[in-house]
């Protein structure tokens, strides 16, 4: 995730959906976060590429199919709003 300073935080999880929590920052900035979500299904497919299968004893003929999404939030005084909820005063 990329705060509005631009800042990049990591968020994993070995199993799970992994859970980032703006509580968790000392100062939550006003602005937009962009975030992107990359993680393995648990649907299989065949490995297209005999160059992407590993070597030796590691290679396999079938690999997870990946997932991702990224998008955009905006933080306005301290609340995740939507960019046609904020409102200048």
């Amino acid at each position: 995730m990329t705060s509005p300073d631009g800042t990049i935080q990591t968020v994993k999880s070995d199993r799970g959906t992994p859970v980032f929590n703006l509580r968790d920052l000392a100062k939550v900035m006003d602005g937009a976060y962009q975030y992107e979500l990359t993680a393995a299904t648990s649907e299989v497919q065949e490995i297209k590429n005999p160059q992407n299968n590993g070597r030796g004893a590691a290679a396999k003929k079938e690999m997870f199919v990946p997932f991702s999404a990224n998008g955009m939030f905006f933080v306005a005084r301290g609340v995740i709003s939507k960019p046609e909820d904020i409102k200048e005063e």
